[in-house]
């Protein structure tokens, strides 16, 4: 198993060049965000996503499409053959993971921490 930092802070560079990774109906979805930073996260998260994965699958980034199981969960297509490699995705703040394994399933979880002041008052 691998485990990938993402650096969400902003950086309109870095942004512009995430952007270029996404396919059309991720652009879509990009478009859709109304708030900046969830919008830079989908971006900065997805663009890893797919520079890693196709790296790890060996393929160029247009043969790459994502389906989603049962239950929601994300898994990679190349062509119309879906991958055996798994990710998954976490985001928080400044901060993004990516996970990724060969085979099998996996999750990843990152929680940014805030200074709570006055919880005593609760």
């Amino acid at each position: 198993m691998t485990i990938l930092h993402v650096d969400l802070s902003p950086n309109g560079a870095r942004e512009k060049t995430a952007l270029s990774w996404l396919d059309r109906e991720e652009r879509d979805r990009w478009q859709r965000f109304r708030v900046e930073r969830p919008r830079r996260e989908f971006a900065l998260c997805r663009a890893a996503l797919r520079a890693n994965l196709c790296e790890r699958i060996r393929c160029m980034n247009d043969q790459l499409s994502f389906g989603t199981g049962e239950y929601g969960k994300p898994f990679a297509i190349v062509g119309h053959v879906q991958s055996n490699s798994s990710f998954n995705v976490s985001h928080s703040g400044m901060h993004g993971l990516i996970a990724f394994a060969p085979q099998g399933q996996l999750g990843v979880d990152v929680e940014e921490r805030v200074a709570r002041p006055n919880l005593d008052g609760i």
